[in-house]
């Protein structure tokens, strides 16, 4: 957030590239909260940014919360379920 306070204007691509980390990292308190800067910095979620979601909680385990976040990815975005995207 110190670059919004600097007045620098992040984007969803470059929250994207840090919630891909916390995803490589199996890290989902992180995800969870620079998901939450996101929606604090005014910007809106993309499906990159939700299928991100979803990986971090299938990777640690946490299916009922990928579900979850699958949920709200296919209520947000006009993404459709192709079970070959989930492979």
């Amino acid at each position: 957030l110190g670059l919004i306070r600097q007045k620098l204007h992040p984007s969803t691509e470059s929250f994207n590239a840090i919630l891909a980390a916390c995803a490589r990292d199996e890290n989902i308190s992180a995800a969870l909260k620079w998901f939450q800067r996101l929606l604090d910095a005014g910007l809106k979620p993309d499906r990159v940014t939700y299928r991100t979601m979803v990986s971090v909680c299938a990777r640690v385990g946490n299916l009922p919360l990928a579900e979850e976040w699958l949920g709200r990815m296919l209520d947000a975005t006009d993404e459709r379920l192709d079970v070959c995207q989930l492979q």
